[in-house]
């Protein structure tokens, strides 16, 4: 007897399509806020609410998992470390997360500086041109991720 095959919610084809240009989306919005929005605190707003509608779009992504995805994620939840292992993980953890904020941080305040002598040089909308940009280069930095955890997977 055929059973049919459970498919997915989401096609993983369209689905890395359709992530691919939220991303992106999302990328240049945040970083053309400045031209659009004077108002530090109306920016704020508006960048928490592209990283809201980012993270519910992820979520409902996030739904489409088929079994073996789900599963393949639950068992590498339930490995449990050893004392040892577990406390060298914490500190590459913090040291990883502390590396990436200062990373972002750097990579901000060079990215409003770019801005700011465009500004100088009488480009009109700085920021936009930088954000279009950055959202341009997004689906090769997100096919260079994909391709790590590939390589990390394989490797476990």
């Amino acid at each position: 007897m055929n059973t049919p095959q459970r498919r997915s919610a989401v096609d993983p084809v369209s689905h890395n399509s359709w992530a691919t240009a939220a991303e992106g989306l999302a990328t240049a919005l945040w970083y053309s806020l400045p031209d659009y929005v004077v108002s530090r605190k109306r920016r704020a707003a508006a960048k928490a609410a592209v990283v809201v509608g980012a993270g519910l779009y992820g979520a409902y992504l996030g739904q489409g998992l088929d079994d073996e995805e789900q599963r393949e994620d639950d068992e590498d939840i339930e490995a449990q470390p050893s004392d040892g292992d577990a406390l060298r993980q914490g500190v590459v953890i913090v040291a990883a997360g502390v590396a990436f904020i200062g990373g972002a941080v750097v990579f901000e305040r060079l990215i409003q500086r770019s801005a700011e002598s465009l500004s100088e040089r009488g480009v009109k909308h700085p920021h936009t041109g930088i954000g279009v940009a950055l959202g341009a280069l997004t689906p090769f930095a997100q096919q260079g991720i994909q391709r790590a955890a590939g390589r990390q997977r394989r490797a476990a």
